[in-house]
């Protein structure tokens, strides 16, 4: 798989703070190689349905991805909204939940 684009995961971890209990949190950003997918119209269609504004979708490498909730992508942060393991490869779904 030739990758040329790039997508930041973040973690978001909580670290104990002086004054709180949830304490404060930590984001912790790393840089993995995508290829970008194309999304039809009825995808975008159907996660309009489910309140949800799909933006992309893009290919990695299984190993690379530990479930984290957060993808950065061409500067915008956005949810990861679904992920889908195919072996050794795995896409992601990106978007924004709908007010």
């Amino acid at each position: 798989m030739r990758s040329n684009e790039i997508a930041t995961l973040i973690t978001t971890t909580y670290e104990p703070g002086d004054f709180s209990d949830e304490g404060k949190a930590v984001e912790t950003r790393r840089e993995v190689y995508i290829n970008s997918y194309s999304m039809s119209l009825n995808a975008k269609l159907s996660a309009a349905n489910e309140k949800l504004d799909l933006v992309g979708r893009f290919e990695m490498w299984t190993f690379e991805y530990a479930g984290e909730k957060l993808v950065e992508v061409d500067g915008n942060t956005h949810q990861v909204l679904s992920v889908d393991k195919r072996g050794d490869k795995t896409i992601i779904s990106y978007g924004d939940y709908l007010k």
